[in-house]
């Protein structure tokens, strides 16, 4: 970029040096006159332009410094965390290679929780075996469970299954209305819907049913 700016200086005060010649003859005519004032202008825009480019240069060598020095204090800032990171892994890795006199105290108490159970099981077994001669020479318990309870809970009486039947359903509620092509539709909170046509009025169960029935209309109608 410097040495195209460079370049473009170099043209331009040769130009008006060459324009400022070729007046020099004319002076002090119209022509002559200018000239040497174009040539003055364009030596004039030389300058301007070389003083560019020397600020061009100048910019781009300290962008360069500025990415250099970041990249130093990025490789100062890695070198110095290798060493602490690696001593952290080693402290850690002693510390996972350090045996927990805490956890080995849990392990054995599981260990001997785990071989107790065996130990009471025979006296314990000794024992079901003893109740199952006991209970097999007096016979069987009698049933004091009632007639009417299961595992649930009580059964429910007639009067509670005769409230639940005479008890109506609530009706269901209308939910949206809307006309078209002549027709009333209503649709309930059930899931129910009626319309009102020309011919009659209609009641359908699901949207499916409803859907048909506008199917076979319009066929019909075509």
């Amino acid at each position: 970029m410097g040495v195209l700016v460079f370049l473009l200086a170099l043209v331009l005060l040769a130009a008006g040096a060459a324009s400022a010649y070729m007046g020099l003859d004319l002076l002090p005519t119209g022509p002559g006159l200018l000239y040497v004032f174009s040539g003055a202008v364009a030596a004039v825009g030389a300058v301007v332009v070389l003083a560019l480019g020397v600020v061009a240069v100048q910019l781009g060598r300290l962008t360069q410094a500025v990415r250099e020095q970041a990249a130093n204090a990025s490789a100062s800032a890695a070198g110095l965390a290798g060493p602490a990171a690696r001593q952290a892994g080693e402290a850690s890795l002693a510390a996972a290679q350090e045996p927990d006199p805490e956890a080995g105290a849990v392990t054995a108490a599981a260990h001997e929780d785990e071989i107790a159970p065996d130990r009471r099981a025979a006296p314990d077994e000794g024992a079901a075996e003893a109740g199952a001669e006991t209970q097999a020479v007096e016979g069987p318990a009698p049933d004091d469970e009632p007639v009417n309870e299961n595992r649930a809970g009580h059964l429910p009486t007639l009067d509670e299954i005769e409230r639940a039947i005479e008890t109506p359903e609530p009706p269901p509620t209308l939910i949206g209305r809307y006309s078209s092509g002549g027709a009333n539709y209503m649709i309930f909170s059930d899931g129910t819907i009626e319309a009102e046509t020309d011919e009659g009025a209609y009641k359908f169960a699901t949207m499916g049913d409803f859907k048909q029935f506008l199917l076979d209309r319009n066929a019909s109608k075509a």
